[in-house]
């Protein structure tokens, strides 16, 4: 997933312009509130592919902008949302290009990913994986480039997937892009419902 096939935002000033938010669903996702994309340049890091990057606003996250069941997914996540039980909307997640807001110069960024799996058992989305990383930190925002992030091999068959990030323990806005990842179920049968919807 890469952000770049999102509608076009040319704003005449990027510096105090909004950023847009992500409208549910998005490539058959949902995302929780707080989930925006934004153009280079005025963003610290440039996409690893053009135009857009997705960004995470934490202070949003309890904002409800008419974005269908946005509400129903922790802050920084995003995944099948009311259709969890559904295997033709679960996926694997390999890896992502990712940036920490932190123009520090001497103090890192503290990464956590973790996913969900819904359980056929419980009828609940379950823990499935997490994964933990240090970022350093891009003084002044000069010359920033994204990290990438390997997941390891747990994040397979996933329900939902979600980013956090912290500086100095504030929650701080994220940037995320190119993230790598594919459908559980590659069947025929879920490539027509996924066709069906959105």
């Amino acid at each position: 997933m890469d952000f770049d096939d999102l509608p076009r935002y040319s704003p005449s000033d990027n510096d105090t312009a909004p950023f847009p938010p992500i409208f549910n669903p998005h490539n058959h996702l949902f995302f929780s509130d707080g989930w925006s994309y934004g153009p280079p340049p005025t963003e610290p890091y440039p996409p690893t592919s053009n135009p857009h990057i997705g960004i995470y606003i934490p202070e949003k996250s309890k904002d409800n902008r008419g974005s269908p069941y946005a509400g129903l997914l922790a802050g920084g996540a995003f995944g099948a949302g009311p259709r969890s039980s559904l295997n033709t909307f679960w996926f694997d997640a390999y890896s992502a290009n990712f940036g920490c807001d932190n123009g520090f110069s001497n103090t890192t960024c503290a990464v956590t990913v973790s996913a969900v799996r819904y359980s056929t058992l419980t009828k609940t989305e379950e823990a499935a994986g997490i994964r933990k990383f240090t970022l350093p930190p891009c003084p002044g925002y000069k010359g920033c480039t994204l990290s990438p992030l390997d997941f390891g091999d747990s994040f397979r068959g996933i329900s939902g997937l979600q980013f956090s990030a912290s500086v100095r323990d504030k929650s701080v806005i994220l940037f995320v892009d190119d993230i790598k990842m594919n459908w559980y179920n590659n069947s025929c049968a879920a490539g027509l419902e996924r066709l069906r919807s959105r």
